[in-house]
């Protein structure tokens, strides 16, 4: 397969490591010169022009910041389509938007499906993400076909922006176990228990996540700036998860804006492009809590 990859930051450049491993022809969209030198050096044809890459494509896969970006790559993207390909995007990004691209896809035949991504770039590259879906059912065997790439499981969660919506709710989740981490072990702190066994007790009962396994133990090593997720990119799911709740209820979330106010002190602080492990920091935490 010629997969084309528009977006190679950290995941999509796992994804197009990972492709490239097992086979297909990968080619990749940049337009910086330094973002052009470091694709063609993992072996990926290199174009400039979205329309250049999607003619010479039999499937591409989006994987963006957010659905913003989503929305401004569309514009040059859905003109470039022909009938018979399939795009699949990747990104986090919302429902409304995708349900939009899939009817204006379907119109030009092409095949289009939201397939969030849940795991990390490690999993990207080695090939075991979970891939959720959101496409027509007669649609999904096209779909695994790109997603099978670079996932362990494609899970069709429903029709166009159903994936969106999975994904949404998997990351309220996990963003919602790192505020109540963070500040479990902020409390845990001032009350003067070891952080250590803490960690030991919690790790044997029902507070166990795999939240609390990639956060905590290399804190307790004085080592703050990890996991690789930034308060900016939490903060956007905890909005968007606030947004589907009030899409659905009629009122926001009020666990989502408990989670998202820290986390507006962080980024109003300068701390955007931070991980969220740093919140953990005594001396970060307590700064921003006054």
């Amino acid at each position: 397969m010629r997969l084309g990859i528009i977006g190679t930051g950290n995941m999509g450049g796992g994804m197009l490591h990972r492709a490239r491993d097992v086979g297909h022809q990968v080619l990749g969209y940049a337009r910086s010169e330094k973002s052009k030198e470091s694709l063609s050096s993992t072996g990926a044809r290199v174009y400039d022009s979205v329309s250049a890459l999607v003619d010479e494509s039999d499937s591409v896969v989006t994987c963006l910041p957010n659905a913003d970006v989503v929305e401004t790559v569309s514009r040059a993207l859905l003109p470039a389509l022909r009938s018979g390909q399939v795009w699949v995007d990747a990104t986090s990004s919302r429902p409304e938007t995708s349900k939009r691209l899939h009817a204006q896809c379907r119109e030009k035949g092409v095949v289009f499906a939201d397939a969030s991504l849940i795991g990390g770039a490690a999993q990207a590259r080695s090939g075991k993400l979970v891939s959720v879906v959101g496409c027509l059912a007669d649609e999904l065997l096209r779909v695994s076909n790109v997603t099978d790439i670079y996932s362990k499981a494609t899970i069709r969660m429903g029709d166009a922006g159903a994936g969106n919506t999975a994904k949404i709710l998997n990351n309220f989740v996990s963003q919602g176990t790192s505020a109540l981490v963070i500040q479990a072990f902020a409390m845990a702190r001032r009350a003067g228990l070891d952080q250590k066994n803490l960690l030991e007790a919690f790790g044997n009962g029902a507070a166990q996540s795999a939240i609390l396994e990639k956060m905590v133990p290399p804190t307790l090593r004085g080592e703050y700036h990890h996991g690789g997720f930034s308060i900016a990119n939490a903060r956007k799911d905890l909005k968007y998860a606030e947004e589907l709740s009030l899409a659905l209820t009629g009122h926001g979330s009020p666990t989502a804006c408990a989670a998202a106010a820290f986390l507006d002190t962080a980024i109003q602080n300068g701390m955007g492009e931070a991980f969220t492990s740093t919140l953990l920091n005594p001396e970060i935490y307590d700064a921003l809590a006054e």
